[in-house]
């Protein structure tokens, strides 16, 4: 859950960058755009211009790795559960 929270934050600060500038009308399409250039996932629906295209990409080039780290932790601690749980069990 708290990994959530900070992508959620992550996201929130670049889609505040977006706005502020006035690269998007309101804050929902910041949001919006940046979750999903964050994700990489990109509809290509919500565009910035030419001047800040650019650090869109930055922005999913960071996502890429935040996201990838969280899964990889969360599945690390998923599985020393299991393990847990399985030397539990086997012992008795």
């Amino acid at each position: 859950m708290w990994i959530v929270l900070l992508h959620l934050i992550q996201v929130g600060l670049w889609a505040v960058v977006f706005w502020q500038a006035r690269e998007l009308p309101t804050l929902e399409t910041a949001v919006y755009f940046s979750l999903a250039t964050y994700t990489t996932i990109g509809f290509g629906d919500v565009v910035l211009g030419p001047g800040w295209r650019v650090l869109a990409g930055i922005e999913g080039l960071t996502g890429i790795p935040l996201v990838s780290w969280s899964t990889a932790f969360v599945f690390a601690v998923v599985n020393r559960m299991y393990e847990h749980w399985r030397h539990v069990h086997e012992a008795s």
